[in-house]
């Protein structure tokens, strides 16, 4: 789990109050959202050198949407 998921859990674990597990779920948001741009970037990387077939290869494993 990153950071931020971390530190969201333990905001539920210790009871803190709302506004600190907002601020964390916010921060859990925000830091997923980076991630899933970086991997989007990623993969649209990939997709430029791969030929049709090695691009259907990599659809199948999963390593592009």
């Amino acid at each position: 789990a990153s950071s931020e998921q971390q530190a969201l859990q333990k905001a539920i674990a210790d009871d803190a109050p709302v506004a600190q597990i907002k601020a964390a779920l916010t921060k859990c948001r925000v830091a997923h959202s980076d991630k899933q741009a970086m991997l989007a970037a990623a993969q649209a990387s990939l997709k430029s050198v791969l030929s049709v077939k090695q691009e259907a290869q990599a659809v199948l494993l999963g390593l592009l949407p």
